[in-house]
């Protein structure tokens, strides 16, 4: 008897967590057919331009400069959308309408491949349609930020801005033979020659492999100050001393020819009218990727928005890499350490 009430009890205890399994399998099904049928899945627009009359094209350089992935299904969105600004900027090539473009950056750099590829891009249009390239910093315009900023005739920040960061890096190489040799591991790579394996970290890092990776970044550092020094009119010996790879705020950035004014936003935008001309009827139209919408996005944006003390904030820019990160040399990154 006793035994039959117990397993009564146990039936009644187990209801409630049946029922709540049942609502969260519900609420994630919901989730991902909101996703399905609700959510944007392109993360371009159309590829025509919508505009009636003439404009200044405004384009985000937002975030980590880095090859396009797509947004996940749980609403993590990438800020810097490399497809659809290369393909933007051929489009605004071809529209008459259009009267120049103004670059809105807040960068801390990113993958050389990525960053040279919309600077060449930039200068194309520049000279296939002698319109005007602005650039205008907000918090952030560093390394690959201001590689591609390098891009425009002029160039104006917030003075809060932080920029420069003039720089290569290919990250750091953990050389941990000799805490394998104390503890008696060994490893052994087979490979074609004696330099195949260098990076790998239980492999002896030699003076030979430095002076490769070496040569490797100062090319890429070379062709850095070749940018700053034809868009800035810097001769290059004076690059290089700016060029160590500290960043400098807006007032250090204007003493060294880097950046040509300090104004707020829409200052800046009244400046670049007028340089094109006073009297036409100009607009300035910003153009941005399409997101992904889905509902879990929609319930995480609240939290999102709950106020963070400044060190909350500043462990958030580290994780999500705002902080300067100099232009990275990603060919290294993948080619060698894979």
């Amino acid at each position: 008897m006793a035994d039959n009430v117990n397993n009564s009890r146990k039936k009644k205890n187990l209801g409630p967590v049946i029922a709540i399994l049942i609502i969260v399998v519900m609420l994630i099904l919901f989730i991902i057919l909101g996703n399905v049928f609700f959510g944007s899945h392109k993360n371009e627009t159309d590829g025509r331009i919508h505009h009636e009359g003439k404009y200044v094209a405004e384009i985000n350089i937002e975030g980590v400069i880095e090859p396009e992935k797509e947004d996940s299904l749980l609403g993590v969105m990438q800020s810097y959308k490399h497809n659809f600004v290369m393909e933007l900027i051929d489009r605004l090539e071809e529209d008459e309408e259009n009267e120049g473009i103004m670059l809105i950056i807040d960068s801390p750099g990113g993958n050389i491949y990525e960053t040279d590829e919309v600077y060449e891009k930039l200068m194309e249009y520049k000279k296939e349609t002698n319109r005007p390239v602005y650039a205008y910093f907000k918090s952030v315009a560093a390394s690959g930020g201001y590689y591609i900023a390098c891009a425009a005739d002029v160039i104006y920040a917030n003075r809060n801005t932080i920029t420069g960061s003039i720089g290569v890096t290919m990250g750091e190489i953990y050389d941990i033979t000799e805490f394998m040799s104390k503890y008696g591991i060994k490893s052994h790579a087979v490979v074609s020659g004696r330099n195949k394996a260098m990076g790998s970290p239980t492999q002896p890092f030699t003076n030979e492999q430095a002076q490769i990776y070496q040569s490797l970044i100062d090319e890429s550092y070379s062709r850095f100050v070749d940018v700053v020094s034809k868009g800035r009119g810097i001769a290059k010996d004076k690059v290089k001393i700016i060029a160590d790879g500290r960043v400098y705020s807006a007032k250090q950035a204007l003493a060294n020819k880097l950046i040509d004014g300090i104004e707020a936003y829409e200052d800046a935008k009244w400046r670049m009218l007028e340089d094109i001309d006073d009297n036409m009827d100009i607009e300035f139209e910003l153009f941005e990727p399409e997101r992904k919408k889905n509902v879990l996005s929609e319930i995480l944006k609240g939290v999102s928005e709950i106020p963070k003390g400044d060190a909350a904030v500043l462990l958030e820019m580290i994780d999500k890499k705002q902080m300067p990160i100099s232009y990275t040399n990603e060919f290294l990154l993948n080619h060698y350490f894979k």
